[in-house]
C-alpha cells in the first residue's frame, strides 16, 4: 500500500513539475510556474495552483495547506510598526531611500552566521535582475564567538563582545 502511495506522489510531481535535476546533470531546463495567481481562502495567502492539496467540487476554487493547514493555523494580525521604522519603510525622504537601498546590508549586519557556497557569478554578464545559481552544498558558516588577538569584532561577536567602543565597531562593519 505504501509503495502505491509513493508511486502516485512520484507521478503527481512529474506532471506538475516535469523539469527534475539529476544528480552529476550539467544541464538544467528553465521552468517556471509564472506569477502566482490563487488565494488561499482562509488566510488569503498568495499562492501558485500548482501548491494545493485539493480542489472544492462545489465551488471548484483550490485548497492549500503550506500556508495555514487550510485554516488550522490563526495568526494575530501584525502590529504597526513603530513610526519611525514606517517612515523608513515607506518615507520618500533622504534617510528613507537611504534605508531601503541598503536594506539586505542592514539585515546582514544582524546576521550571526553567513551562507556559504560555491556561486555561478557567469550568470550575471548582462543587464537585468542580479541573478546567483549555487552548485554543490550550501552551508553557514558560524565563527567563534570572541574575535581573535588584534582583530576586529564581525557578524555575531558585535554583540557578544563587550567593549568601549561598541557603537563604533559596529557602525564601522557597514561601512
Amino acid at each position: 500500500m505504501n509503495r502505491k502511495i509513493k508511486m502516485i506522489a512520484a507521478k503527481k510531481k512529474k506532471k506538475i513539475f516535469p523539469t527534475t535535476i539529476e544528480k552529476g546533470s550539467k544541464h538544467v531546463d528553465c521552468f517556471s510556474l509564472g506569477p502566482p495567481s490563487s488565494v488561499c481562502q482562509y488566510c488569503a495567502a498568495v499562492m501558485w495552483k500548482e501548491e494545493s492539496t485539493s480542489r472544492s467540487r462545489k465551488s471548484g476554487s483550490s485548497k492549500f495547506s503550506l500556508c495555514c493547514k487550510k485554516g488550522k493555523v490563526k495568526l494575530p494580525p501584525a502590529r504597526e510598526p513603530p513610526e519611525f521604522l514606517r517612515d523608513l519603510l515607506q518615507s520618500n525622504s533622504e534617510a528613507g531611500k537611504h534605508f531601503r537601498d541598503c536594506i539586505r546590508m542592514y539585515n546582514g549586519v544582524f546576521c550571526f552566521s553567513s551562507m556559504g557556497g560555491k556561486i555561478d557569478h557567469a550568470l550575471n554578464n548582462g543587464r537585468g535582475v542580479y541573478v546567483f545559481s549555487i552548485g554543490g552544498q550550501i552551508y553557514h558558516q558560524i565563527g567563534s564567538l570572541l574575535p581573535p588577538v588584534g582583530s576586529s569584532a564581525k557578524f555575531a561577536q558585535l554583540y557578544i563582545h563587550q567593549t568601549e567602543t561598541e557603537a563604533e565597531n559596529r557602525l564601522q562593519a557597514i561601512g
